[in-house]
């Protein structure tokens, strides 16, 4: 028995082996962690681009005061999109560009410029495939990464 522990310890044949199944669950964990970076990004430019063409129908279509409703339902209808996510628009009105936002429907003066913005802020809740906790993409405690798109465009 001695003599078959001391030619077992010279054997070399499956050190290979044992050294893949300690790296193993490492080099899962990595792929897993690539795979749900690249989702999480796909979603964030798919979350980009609902919010362009919301505003991008808003500015083509007629002019309007209230664009909550237009831009809340161009979102909504949006495929994947519901009620959950949080949708703020926000329609302000500057004169003179002065950086004073005023009430959309209100007026400049004669002598001032005016210019109307909406903006439009999309947050979405992403949940990665595989529970990392906060140490993913800035989740929070439960995992959940809060993926947020903003812009604005100038309607006159």
């Amino acid at each position: 028995m001695l003599r078959f522990l001391r030619r077992l310890s010279r054997d070399r044949r499956g050190v290979s082996v044992i050294e893949f199944a300690f790296v193993a669950p490492i080099l899962v964990l990595f792929l897993v962690g690539i795979i749900d970076g690249a989702r999480a990004i796909s979603a964030k430019l798919t979350l980009d681009q609902t919010v362009y063409r919301a505003l991008e129908k808003a500015t083509v279509g007629t002019n309007q005061t209230d664009y909550n409703s237009i831009l809340t339902n161009e979102v909504q209808n949006t495929a994947g999109y519901s009620a959950t996510d949080a949708i703020t628009v926000t329609q302000w009105l500057e004169c003179d560009l002065n950086g004073t936002k005023l009430a959309y429907t209100s007026n400049c003066s004669p002598t001032q410029q005016s210019t109307r913005y909406v903006q439009l802020q999309v947050d979405r809740q992403f949940a990665p495939s595989f529970g990392y906790g906060k140490w993913f993409l800035g989740a929070n405690a439960n995992g959940i990464v809060t993926l947020t798109a903003t812009s604005t465009v100038r309607m006159q």
